[in-house]
């Protein structure tokens, strides 16, 4: 009888495991951005405008257009610098800064972070970058790999400074974003066959 029990035990066991394991496996996460703009410099070559932020449960979409208003060659350096703040959005304190160079032969580059704002611009975003406007629309960010990496990105809101130079060092390109990652669990959804 005891044996039988414990091998009882075991199996209930393992199937609560597989449960919890799928459980766990169909978190997913998104950012919300809350607001977003240029910088307040003046002389900037490269500005957003037209910012429009939609919510549609689970995922934020978010259009814009670009202005350049002459050509530029290359962005030599893209520097980014995080704040987090609390949920409030209040307590904010310097977070991480980092820079990426030559960003014009790591743009193009799939499941990146920036991959989902620049597979949506129309015209296609290559460098350089040419005099004209140019327009996202229904961008998304995938931070699956961020949330895992750094589970409390969870806990805080985020400031954004992103700021690009071109080959002169010049900053061309200044903007924000003010961002709240959130996690909701995946749902498996059929959808009935249309005949």
């Amino acid at each position: 009888m005891r044996r039988k029990t414990f091998w009882w035990c075991i199996l209930i066991q393992i199937i609560l495991f597989k449960k919890w394991r799928g459980f766990c496996q169909q978190l997913q996460s998104e950012i919300r951005i809350i607001k977003a703009g240029n910088c307040n410099m003046s002389g900037l070559t490269w500005t957003m405008r037209d910012i429009s932020i939609q919510s549609q449960y689970p995922r934020t979409y978010m259009n814009l257009r670009f202005d350049v208003s002459k050509e530029i060659k290359t962005m030599k350096k893209v520097y980014y610098h995080f704040e987090r703040c609390n949920e409030q959005g209040f307590d904010c304190e310097d977070f991480q800064n980092f820079s990426v160079d030559r960003f014009c032969s790591l743009m193009l580059m799939k499941n990146q972070i920036w991959s989902g704002f620049i597979d949506r611009c129309q015209p296609p975003l290559r460098c350089p970058l040419k005099k004209m406007s140019y327009e996202v629309q229904n961008a998304t960010v995938d931070i699956d790999d961020l949330t895992r990496f750094y589970p409390d990105v969870l806990k805080y809101n985020w400031y954004a400074n992103i700021e690009v130079s071109d080959e002169r060092d010049a900053i061309v390109f200044c903007g924000f974003f003010k961002i709240h990652v959130f996690q909701y669990r995946k749902r498996d959804r059929k959808h009935p066959k249309s005949s």
